[in-house]
């Protein structure tokens, strides 16, 4: 990824927080100060939340392209 597609992806990202950014966060992103365990397991819940979601979407998706098919037997 090149840094413009990074700044484009971190910039959809926190236009959509409606909090102000905090000082921990702004010298996490500027390598000042190493993640914590606490911010990753936050971060790898979020993640797992997003995977469990398009899961369920799939499993939707395969569901309806499946039912019409029985309907014509």
């Amino acid at each position: 990824m090149c840094p413009c597609e990074a700044d484009v992806l971190t910039y959809s990202f926190l236009k959509g927080c409606d909090e102000p950014t905090t000082a921990k966060e702004i010298n996490i992103t500027s390598a000042k100060q190493p993640l914590d365990g606490k911010y990753l397991q936050k971060l790898k819940k979020s993640s797992e939340n997003i995977k469990k979601a398009f899961q369920s979407q799939l499993a939707h998706v395969i569901v309806s392209e499946i039912s019409p098919a029985f309907h014509h037997l």
